[in-house]
């Protein structure tokens, strides 16, 4: 398969992940002309709301939306994600042939659900295996020069923060909204549940985002961190 190399992949535990905790990053690098990927790692099949039929289409839409140029998924068990050598292979594979300048995934020191971690594991150990010449997975070696990661649920202390206008941000709560199967509790009941602690998705996203925005000087922003050190550039900025 010949395909153009990315400028960032972001690997995303469940479909809507990417959208709700970076989709303005998404938004702000694909609006500069940027090719970014998105690689869903499961279908959200135990999701308590939506199937992942409705989720697919969803994501497509989101896509659309965001303006990104590629999206798949790896269809990995949903709620059962574990740091496995297949899993971790997998993702090489698509690192491998889609050749990305920058990885983001989840931080994968602690979340609340276990699958994010997990994804976050598993992207540190196949964003250093993707790079060995010997690995017998029928793609050449590749490993991105920059590897990032963003908060699910369990907040961090960011090393930099994404600051966004109010039309990225309207364009990230534009593409968070395509999975309408996710976002309102059909019932008082729904809340303890699906959502956590009780809270309006979107209503959390977007306090969190004005709080790390207000730190940079931004309407809002998005937090990431890096296992390196940074040096005084742009990490957005494209690689000399």
């Amino acid at each position: 398969m010949n395909m153009e190399p990315l400028d960032a992949l972001f690997v995303a535990t469940h479909p809507d992940d990417a959208e709700s905790t970076c989709g303005g990053t998404i938004a702000k690098l694909a609006g500069s002309g940027a090719r970014i990927g998105i690689l869903d790692c499961s279908r959200g099949e135990l999701g308590t709301r939506g199937t992942p039929q409705e989720r697919e289409v969803e994501a497509a839409r989101a896509s659309a939306v965001l303006g990104i140029a590629w999206r798949s998924n790896l269809g990995l068990p949903d709620g059962r994600i574990v740091t496995s050598i297949e899993a971790r292979d997998a993702i090489a594979h698509w690192i491998r042939l889609l050749r990305p300048r920058m990885l983001f995934a989840p931080w994968w020191r602690s979340d609340l659900h276990p699958d994010h971690s997990a994804v976050g594991a598993l992207c540190r150990q196949a964003y250093f295996v993707a790079g060995l010449k010997k690995l017998e997975l029928d793609t050449n070696p590749h490993r991105p020069s920059r590897s990032y990661y963003y908060a699910s649920h369990d907040m961090f202390e960011p090393q930099f923060v994404v600051g966004l206008d109010k039309p990225l941000f309207e364009k990230k709560l534009a593409a968070l909204r395509c999975f309408a199967s996710q976002l309102k509790p059909a019932s008082i009941n729904d809340k303890g549940q699906h959502f956590v602690h009780g809270q309006d998705l979107e209503e959390r996203i977007t306090l969190r985002a004005r709080y790390f925005g207000a730190q940079v000087g931004a309407p809002f922003g998005e937090p990431f961190r890096s296992e390196t050190m940074l040096s005084d550039f742009n990490p957005l900025a494209p690689a000399n």
